[in-house]
């Protein structure tokens, strides 16, 4: 971490680094995703490979793809798997 002005509250805290945008963020802004979160996607897609996104990002990427993934996760959820071996 280092110290510089963060990119939401602006701010000068120490600051971690958004992994799209790779501007500063404070760790009060910081949204975090924890590794394996998407681990069921046959191919992760390169924005949501990262641990750590600014709220701009967060917002404007992970969010809709991470509620996608839940609902996704949720109709699988219901679903019966019969083998036949």
């Amino acid at each position: 971490m280092s110290q510089s002005e963060c990119v939401a509250c602006r701010r000068q805290k120490e600051t971690l680094t958004c992994g799209l945008c790779e501007e500063p963020v404070c760790k009060g802004c910081v949204q975090f995703v924890a590794e394996g979160s998407f681990s069921f996607f046959t191919e992760v897609p390169a924005e949501l490979k990262h641990t750590h996104y600014c709220p701009a990002c967060f917002d404007a990427q992970v969010a809709p793809q991470k509620d996608r993934y839940s609902d996704l996760m949720n109709q699988a959820r219901d679903t019966a798997i019969f083998f036949t071996t």
